[in-house]
């Protein structure tokens, strides 16, 4: 799939992805004798375990692979707690 062709957007905890597979152009003449993939539009919604923050979502695309990487906010992460001696 191009990238153009996904859209990746993060809204209350949802992370949701959605696109379109296009079919690939055939030459004239050209015939399948089976076709096993899907084409048209999809759309997928994550439910996140924690606040994302917009800012820190990032997405890449290499060998057809997707990866989403999801940031919390600083006030968000979970604070060490120092211990101090009585």
């Amino acid at each position: 799939m191009d990238p153009a062709d996904i859209e990746i957007s993060v809204k209350d905890n949802v992370l949701t992805i959605s696109g379109e597979r296009k079919m690939p152009e055939v030459p004239e003449g050209a015939r399948w004798h089976r076709n096993e993939r899907e084409y048209g539009k999809f759309t997928r919604a994550i439910r996140l375990p924690f606040q994302a923050s917009d800012d820190k979502v990032e997405a890449r695309m290499a060998n057809g692979v997707l990866r989403i990487a999801v940031g919390r906010p600083e006030e968000d992460l979970p604070k060490r707690i120092e211990i101090k001696a009585a």
